[in-house]
C-alpha cells in the first residue's frame, strides 16, 4: 500500500497549546490530532528535517519544546532531507 509522506511545520505542532476558544485555532488543532492518528495508525509517514528540531529548540516555552520533541521520537518517522534540484 502506498503511504504518502507528510511534512508539518513546526507551526503545528505548537497549535494544540494555543487558545482552543478561537474556532480557527480549535480546528487547526483537531486536524494536527487526527494527522497524528493517521501517523501512529501507518497511513501516513512523517517527515521532518533538521530544521524541524532546529526551531523547536528555539521554542521559548520548554514544555511545548519537550511535547514536540517527544512527539517526533514517539511518532514513526522518517528524517528527510528535501533536495530542492529533483
Amino acid at each position: 500500500m502506498f503511504k504518502p509522506k507528510i511534512y508539518l511545520d513546526n507551526c503545528v505542532y505548537n497549535r494544540p497549546f494555543d487558545d482552543q476558544r478561537q474556532i480557527r485555532v480549535f480546528l487547526e488543532a483537531q486536524a494536527k490530532m487526527y494527522i497524528q492518528r493517521l501517523i501512529t495508525e501507518d497511513y501516513l509517514t512523517l517527515a521532518y528535517s533538521y530544521m524541524s528540531l532546529y526551531e523547536n529548540k528555539d521554542n521559548p516555552i520548554e514544555a511545548r519544546q519537550t511535547s514536540i520533541i517527544i512527539s517526533l521520537k514517539m511518532l514513526p518517522c522518517l528524517l528527510t532531507m528535501i533536495k530542492l534540484n529533483r
